[in-house]
C-alpha cells in the first residue's frame, strides 16, 4: 500500500516567507557595503583637504599668502582645505608644485614623519595683465573713433546707459569703451553705429571733416579755460582780426 505525504498548506508560505527575508538581509548587507565603500572615498579626500591645510600652516603661510603662491582667491583655497571641493591628482600635483613639495616629501608627511619645508623657495604668481586684451584698465587708449562714438551718441541726444540699452550690452560697455577700458573692435563700433542710425561711410565722412573740428574746438576751449585774463585778451584780439 503506498503512503501519500501530503504536504502542510502552510509549509510554502512558511519558506516563501524566508526566502523573502534572506533577500532583505543581502540587500541590505550590499547598502552596508556600498555605504562602508564611499565613507573610505570620502575620507581620503578630507584627509588629504586636511593635510594640504596642516602644510601650508607647516610653510608657516596664511590663507592670503598662500593665495599669491598658488594664484587662487583665499574662498577657493578655503573650499580645497575644508574638502568642499573635490581635490583630483592634477589639483594635488599642483598645490604641491606652488607648494616646492615632492610627492615622496609630501607622503611622508601624510605618515608623520619630520620633514622640514622651507617659505623662501615659494615664488609668488605674477599676473600677467599685458595678455588680456580686452580688460585693459591699466593703460586706457581713447582712438579717434572712440572720440568720434562719444560725440555722436552726444549728438543723438543719448547717455551711456541709453546707448548700452540700445546696443543689449552690458550695464557698463559703453562706458569701458569710452574710456579706453575696452578695445572698440571693428565689430563693435558696426554694433554701436547701428544702434545710433548712422552709416559705415557716414561715420567715416564724419572722422575725416566735421569730427576734426569738433577735437579742435574742444581743445581750443580747453586751453582758453587755463589761460590768465592777459593772454585771454591777447587771443581776444588775435581773433578779432580774423
Amino acid at each position: 500500500m503506498e503512503i501519500i505525504k501530503l504536504q502542510n498548506p502552510n509549509e510554502a508560505v512558511i519558506k516563501k516567507t524566508v526566502t523573502k527575508n534572506r533577500e532583505k538581509e543581502n540587500k541590505l548587507k550590499n547598502k552596508k557595503r556600498t555605504t562602508i565603500t564611499y565613507f573610505s572615498s570620502h575620507t581620503e579626500i578630507s584627509n588629504d583637504a586636511s593635510f594640504l591645510k596642516q602644510l601650508r600652516l607647516a610653510l608657516n603661510l596664511n590663507r592670503t599668502e598662500a593665495s599669491n603662491i598658488l594664484g587662487m582667491s583665499v574662498s577657493t583655497i578655503k573650499r580645497y582645505e575644508t574638502g568642499i571641493s573635490e581635490i583630483t591628482t592634477d589639483k594635488l600635483d599642483y598645490f604641491l608644485k606652488c607648494y616646492c613639495v615632492s610627492r615622496i616629501e609630501y607622503m611622508s608627511f601624510k605618515a608623520g614623519k619630520e620633514v622640514s619645508f622651507s617659505k623662501e623657495k615659494l615664488t609668488p604668481k605674477v599676473k600677467v595683465i599685458e595678455n588680456n586684451l580686452l580688460r585693459r584698465s591699466y593703460k586706457k587708449i581713447i582712438t579717434e573713433e572712440v572720440r568720434a562714438i562719444t560725440h555722436l551718441r552726444t549728438i543723438k541726444g543719448l547717455n551711456q546707459q541709453e546707448l548700452t540699452t540700445k546696443c543689449g550690452w552690458s550695464r557698463t560697455a559703453i562706458s569701458h569703451i569710452e574710456n579706453g577700458r575696452i578695445e572698440l573692435t571693428e565689430e563693435k563700433l558696426k554694433h554701436i553705429l547701428k544702434a545710433l542710425e548712422v552709416t559705415l561711410k557716414k561715420f567715416k565722412q564724419y572722422l575725416d571733416s566735421s569730427f576734426d573740428r569738433t577735437f579742435i574746438e574742444k581743445k581750443c576751449i580747453k586751453k582758453i579755460l587755463d589761460m590768465d585774463s592777459s593772454k585771454l585778451k591777447s587771443i581776444e584780439t588775435i581773433l578779432e582780426n580774423f
